[in-house]
């Protein structure tokens, strides 16, 4: 007789790599924390229907809960034409989304296109959020808090962004940038 699949650890594990709690989690999903937690802790046998809430708040299929030491290989390609642009308030700079939605709050990655001294302003996101910031083209100065530096061609800037930050271009041509952005949820 087969052992069932560890549906619980298997939750537990793509819950972590997805860097959610199982509070966020059960915002997601709908489920209770503690249904999740006693679930995870293989405590409890779930209804389908419960499955299918979590995978759902997870963004996985739900055979990916039932996988027996298989390894979850996820492979996608993300057109150009599906990835969104969105504009900063004053216009003067376009932001090209990369990364999926899946991975929104997680880690998230943009192409940032500024007009000549154009910026991008930000409010603080959630708390011990981080971003990096990589020039491409064109000479960029970073404000974090009372921080503030520049960076040119392929030169990075690793700064909080639990603060007011922005990026600025200081050229009086384009510049490029590419933006990451990784949430820490505690």
């Amino acid at each position: 007789m087969t052992l069932p699949p560890p549906i619980g650890k298997n939750i537990q594990r793509l819950r972590k790599e997805k860097a959610l709690s199982l509070e966020a989690l059960a915002e997601r999903s709908g489920v209770s924390k503690a249904m999740l937690s006693q679930i995870e802790q293989e405590k409890v046998n779930p209804t389908v229907g419960v499955l299918w809430k979590i995978a759902a708040g997870l963004h996985v299929q739900l055979q990916d809960l039932l996988l027996m030491d298989r390894p979850h290989v996820h492979f996608e390609i993300k057109e150009k034409a599906n990835s969104p642009l969105l504009l900063s308030d004053d216009g003067s700079c376009e932001i090209q989304i990369l990364s999926p939605p899946q991975m929104i709050e997680s880690v998230e990655l943009y192409l940032l296109h500024f007009k000549p001294r154009g910026m991008l302003e930000s409010l603080p996101h959630f708390r011990h959020t981080e971003e990096i910031c990589t020039a491409i083209q064109g000479r960029l100065e970073i404000h974090a808090g009372e921080m503030k530096a520049e960076i040119v061609p392929f030169q990075s800037a690793h700064y909080s962004a639990d603060v007011r930050h922005a990026i600025r271009n200081v050229t009086a041509g384009p510049a490029t940038a590419y933006l990451a952005v990784r949430y820490q949820r505690s």
